[in-house]
């Protein structure tokens, strides 16, 4: 029985351990459309460990202008290779086909890899404070 309990509790552990986390901000589903921006995404976002299968992070970027309207959307979550394709795949169509709209994505294979897309600016505001601490 005791060999049976450890042999389950190391399986859990195993399989947390080989999994990813990624941050996830994903707009709940509602009636109407609803979206993030990458502000908000970044307001919003959970850290997700992801299910079996789901062995990268994404963060996708659609910005620009269509009929007239202001486009704004950032997603971030788990995805599999197939997603990353698909991803990539439409990216380029709209690279292709609509100049007033801009597409990023990435995939990382990292724990939380698909944070932020402004690192720097958090570097910048670090080196801000040491600099002001050192005149201090």
């Amino acid at each position: 029985m005791k060999i049976l309990l450890f042999a389950v509790i190391t399986c859990a552990f195993i399989s947390l351990a080989c999994s990813i986390t990624c941050y996830q901000c994903v707009p709940k589903m509602e009636a109407k459309c609803s979206s993030y921006t990458a502000d908000q995404c970044v307001t919003h976002q959970t850290r997700l460990t992801c299910p079996e299968g789901l062995d990268y992070c994404m963060r996708s970027r659609l910005r620009g202008f269509s009929k007239n309207a202001s486009i704004d959307i950032e997603q971030r979550s788990c995805a599999n290779s197939k997603t990353c394709g698909s991803l990539k795949i439409s990216c380029e169509f709209h690279r292709n086909h609509n100049a007033d709209l801009k597409c990023e994505f990435s995939c990382c294979d990292g724990d939380l890899c698909n944070a932020s897309s402004r690192p720097i600016a958090h570097c910048i505001v670090l080196v801000m404070i040491a600099c002001l601490f050192a005149i201090l």
